[in-house]
């Protein structure tokens, strides 16, 4: 069974307003003691499921078990309304003292690399995954962005040596240019902007759809520990923590800091690519 782990966490306020006083002035805990035991991890764990599901940033839920300690009363509190939050990487706690009724307060993260054991485990990377419908369904669609990003992104450039012409032969002639000219570079500063939008847009969507693919085609997750052997990759055995996913040209890049021999986090970067056009029958661990 593994063992449960307790944490003395700092506290941080949560600036809000309410009634014209600041956070900062309520009463605040001087720490937070919680205690990772197998519950709390299992509570970490299904959230870390919705976050990857839906490919969200963050997830939160109400629990209970958590004690906060307030120099005001020097008295630990275990009655405090509190939630967990839980990132791709990370997990924390916020909370309130009544009769307040907002949150205002929150502890310092604490690595899920941590307090998670199986976050320790290589994972497999099973190449025959990519032939099933739905990964092909969502590489099409990666596909199909980044042809549109592309688009944008020769429309910018190509406003943008117009726009830089117009500006230079303001600088070069004796004359201002006329005010059409003015609304032309206007207009032009315009377009550009709704494109670079659009496009932020667009690297958001193919961030999230990288991180679908990662998790429904081959179950891993940001943070995970991967390994390759030398059948496949180049060539050579590759062992990571994936810390970012990101499609390129029907690629998908896994990227993140070495796992060393001594299965400890490195600090050089590595990265494994995957073709999605390619598939195989064979699993690699």
């Amino acid at each position: 069974m593994a063992k449960s782990k307790l944490y003395c966490l700092s506290i941080k306020p949560i600036l809000v307003e309410n009634k014209a006083i600041q956070a900062p002035l309520y009463p605040m805990p001087l720490y937070c003691l919680s205690d990772f035991n197998a519950s709390l991890i299992s509570c970490i764990n299904s959230l870390i499921d919705v976050l990857n599901q839906h490919q969200l940033t963050e997830v939160s839920k109400k629990i209970t078990g958590i004690t906060w300690f307030f120099e005001l009363t020097n008295r630990y509190h275990i009655d405090i309304p509190t939630y967990i939050h839980v990132t791709e990487s990370t997990a924390y706690f916020t909370g309130y003292l009544p009769p307040y009724k907002q949150k205002y307060f929150r502890t310092s993260e604490v690595p899920l690399d941590e307090i998670l054991e199986n976050g320790r485990e290589f994972k497999a990377i099973n190449l025959a995954n990519l032939q099933l419908p739905f990964a092909k369904a969502i590489a099409s669609e990666l596909e199909a962005q980044q042809t549109e990003f592309e688009k944008i992104n020769d429309r910018y450039f190509a406003l943008d040596e117009v726009r830089n012409a117009l500006a230079n032969l303001n600088e070069d002639t004796v004359e201002q240019l006329n005010s059409s000219s003015s609304e032309c570079l206007t207009e032009l500063a315009q377009e550009m902007s709704h494109l670079n939008n659009k496009n932020e847009a667009i690297e958001l969507t193919m961030e999230e759809l990288s991180k679908k693919l990662l998790y429904r085609t081959f179950g891993l997750t940001i943070g995970d520990w991967i390994c390759t052997d030398s059948s496949w990759h180049e060539g050579r055995k590759v062992q990571l923590k994936i810390d970012r996913v990101d499609y390129y040209s029907s690629t998908l890049t896994l990227s993140g800091l070495i796992i060393t021999q001594k299965g400890e986090i490195g600090k050089r970067e590595e990265s494994i690519r995957i073709n999605l056009c390619k598939g195989s029958e064979d699993e690699y661990k």
